[in-house]
């Protein structure tokens, strides 16, 4: 239960946080930073565009106190959600596209 508390307490930080290592996650350095989507064919957007777009939807704590955090990614991948699994710790541990 003190898990979810601090969630709660914390969880737009948590949200900005988590966005931002997302964008650093999916970025490329071949391509300066920029993450490579699959909106309008093979484009690309900043990482702080990608950061921006990204919005959390649904939290979920394990019975292990593992996190996952579901993303909406508004269109840049097909309307799939980025799942986000974090230790009790609330450290990344992996992220992957969904649905």
């Amino acid at each position: 239960m003190e898990l979810a508390r601090r969630l709660a307490r914390d969880l737009e930080a948590l949200e900005d946080r988590v966005a931002a290592e997302l964008a650093s996650a999916f970025g490329s350095s071949e391509n300066e930073g920029a993450v490579e989507v699959w909106e309008n064919g093979e484009s690309q957007v900043s990482c702080e565009e990608f950061g921006r777009r990204l919005s959390l939807a649904v939290v979920e704590v394990g019975y292990d106190n593992e996190v996952t955090l579901s993303f909406g990614e508004d269109g840049m991948f097909g309307e799939h959600s980025i799942l986000v699994y974090l230790d009790e710790d609330l450290a990344f541990k992996d992220a992957q596209i969904a649905g």
